[in-house]
């Protein structure tokens, strides 16, 4: 479907079960704490960066890496954190697994604990497991010629119970660590630049284009199709308004400034057939900091499946008028609630000036505008909220009520007979028995 080949070293470098040490992106690199989490490899997430799903021994919850080194041997203290987890969760009982009497004696003691006892290491350092140069105590489990042969039993769900696995696994080497860059082009390859799926009868998928590869490929369709936007932010919404970069410099807010990504979409009818190129201008709101917002100003409710087809089943019953409006700019007509400001792109700015030539004293030495964010762009993290909060406020002023059980489905009775409104992000659906 998508024409893209299977990359086998990464989406086929682990198998279920293997343990690994998977890099946990949210550690600064220049402190103490641990740079990796003991994981239990689940799945791939056929992504193009190769990630898998890990089970994170140390919190307990499923989570997505790209970056991770597997362990051939699994340690016996992991072995041991497992058997327990399993045991707690009713799966595995003490007696079904023997694991040496120095680890029951941990076990009982309560001294192996998945999230504290389990070593980290650094990926970056080269650790020597079998060093003959140190010494060895004692009550050691097993000795250096004996770690070299023994390994640790893997286990498979049977009727509930877990028991040793006799298949043999084959090990398969997992690929090198990809270095990551703190700039802000890390990540971006040039391999898929310009990337269109045409659809002939595989249905509709289409790439997101880059503004010169549009204008090279489509020319005048794609010019004007970054024109009406542009004239839609600056002058029919009102949306950006251009601002020198000492303004905000000198109020001390450029710490709320975002980049901006311009996309344009080959625009497709139901037949498959080249209809036209859509063009948005989105703001980049990875880089906002939603330590800043509360919870609830960043979420927004979107309508169940469930809201969505009980409203058909009541539209079919009872023989309703049914309407679908797409909100043109749906984004851009609720006010934003604080000072964001964004850089637009130089081949966007030339464009720009073509359409507002007054702006050409905004213009930087690199090419780029300075932009203050005045409605909820497409992009940042709190906007979503915001054209909800508009679209429901306009409901409520008209005398509508929300469903208690659905806050995205609001209902209103005329004359006998109830309007029904769903609401689907930027999208309604009004189902009623009079048209009018």
């Amino acid at each position: 479907m998508t024409g893209l080949k299977v990359d086998y070293k990464k989406e086929y470098a682990l198998t279920f079960g293997e343990y690994t040490e998977a890099r946990n992106p949210q550690v600064v690199s220049n402190t103490m704490a641990p740079r990796t989490d003991p994981c239990i490899a689940l799945y791939p997430t056929l992504n193009l960066n190769g990630s898998w799903k890990f089970y994170n021994l140390r919190t307990q919850m499923v989570v997505a890496r790209s970056q991770y080194l597997k362990i051939k041997h699994t340690p016996v203290n992991i072995v041991s954190a497992m058997n327990l987890l399993a045991e707690s969760k009713g799966i595995l009982k003490s007696d079904d697994v023997d694991m040496g009497q120095n680890v029951q004696d941990d076990i009982q003691g309560q001294n192996v604990d998945p999230g504290l006892h389990v070593h980290i290491p650094d990926p970056n350092v080269v650790e020597i497991i079998n060093d003959n140069t140190g010494s060895i105590d004692d009550d050691t489990l097993v000795e250096d010629d004996e770690a070299q042969i023994v390994q640790e039993p893997s286990y498979v769900l049977v009727d509930d119970v877990l028991e040793p696995n006799v298949e043999e696994e084959v090990e398969v080497e997992a690929p090198p660590p990809t270095r990551r860059s703190a700039r802000s082009t890390a990540g971006v390859t040039s391999k898929y630049d310009g990337y269109s799926m045409m659809t002939r009868g595989y249905g509709l998928a289409c790439a997101n284009l880059k503004v010169k590869v549009a204008l090279e490929r489509f020319g005048k369709a794609a010019y004007d199709a970054i024109k009406d936007d542009l004239t839609q932010l600056f002058i029919k919404k009102r949306a950006l308004v251009p601002k020198l970069l000492k303004e905000i410099c000198r109020a001390n807010l450029y710490h709320h400034t975002v980049r901006s990504h311009m996309f344009l979409r080959e625009k497709l009818d139901a037949a498959g057939v080249f209809e036209k190129i859509k063009a948005r201008l989105v703001a980049d709101g990875s880089t906002q900091d939603r330590d800043d917002f509360d919870v609830d100003d960043i979420t927004s409710p979107t309508a169940s499946l469930e809201s969505i087809f009980n409203m058909l089943k009541l539209a079919a019953v009872e023989r309703r008028q049914l309407l679908i409006l797409d909100v043109g700019g749906a984004y851009l007509n609720a006010k934003i609630d604080r000072e964001v400001y964004m850089y637009i792109q130089p081949e966007l700015v030339n464009i720009l000036l073509n359409i507002c030539p007054q702006y050409s004293k905004f213009k930087d030495e690199r090419g780029r505008m300075l932009v203050q964010i005045d409605k909820a762009m497409y992009g940042l993290v709190q906007s979503a909220k915001l054209l909800y909060d508009k679209i429901t406020g306009v409901l409520g002023k008209e005398g509508f009520v929300s469903n208690p059980m659905d806050p995205c489905v609001w209902n209103k009775s005329v004359n006998g007979n109830q309007i029904t409104i769903v609401i689907y992000v930027d999208d309604l659906a009004i189902s009623c028995k009079n048209k009018a």
